[in-house]
Order: structure tokens, then sequence, then C-alpha cells
């Protein structure tokens, strides 16, 4: 491989790097947020609850994809890479269901 396409090279997997640690920053903004209570949320309209976490969801999905299909390595990030995504969505997972189950407390509290 000539120096030219090493250099291209090394510029992907710092880009996908890169990406992947922005969306992990980004989840966690999410989270922040969340776990604020509802001053970090605007509830003066209705929003479909939670929808920032589901649009994490949706592009963590894409760069899971991404990797998966990819047939570099990464220099062996690419399956930690996975690996972590792994992780997260199962958390983001389990935020929604937490996410769901105390909102369903609050509405029978709210009716009774």
């Amino acid at each position: 491989m000539c120096a030219c396409c090493a250099e291209k090279r090394g510029e992907r997997h710092y880009e996908v790097i890169c990406a992947a640690a922005t969306i992990i920053i980004a989840v966690g903004f999410v989270f922040s947020a969340y776990g604020a209570g509802s001053q970090g949320f605007n509830t003066s309209h209705h929003v479909e609850p939670n929808a920032k976490i589901h649009r994490a969801i949706n592009k963590l999905n894409d760069a899971r994809v991404y990797l998966q299909q990819s047939t570099d390595d990464y220099g062996g990030h690419r399956s930690k890479a996975l690996h972590s995504l792994d992780a997260t969505l199962l958390e983001l997972g389990r935020a929604l269901e937490y996410a769901k189950r105390v909102d369903r407390q609050r509405q029978r509290t709210t009716i009774n």
C-alpha cells in the first residue's frame, strides 16, 4: 500500500472513532438532561417521550451496521467499538424501559 493510501486509511479510521466517541458523548448529554428532571425538557407542548434517546439509538444502530459490514478491522478497534455499541444500546434500552415504568406509575398515581 502506498503512503497516500495508508494516510487516507488512517484518516477514515480516525473519522469512525471520532464519530463513535461523539455519539457516546451525545448519549451522555441526553442522560444528564433526563436525570435533571423535568427542567431538562420543555413540557409546554406534547413531544414524543424520550425522542432524543430514540434518535440516538437509531444513529448508534447505523454506526453498528456500518462497522459490522466494514471489511477494515481499524487496527483492532472495530470489535471494541462494536462491543461498546452493544453495551450502549443495551443500556439505552434499559433506560427507556425504566422511563416507561416510571410513566406508568405516575399515570396510576394521577388517576387515583
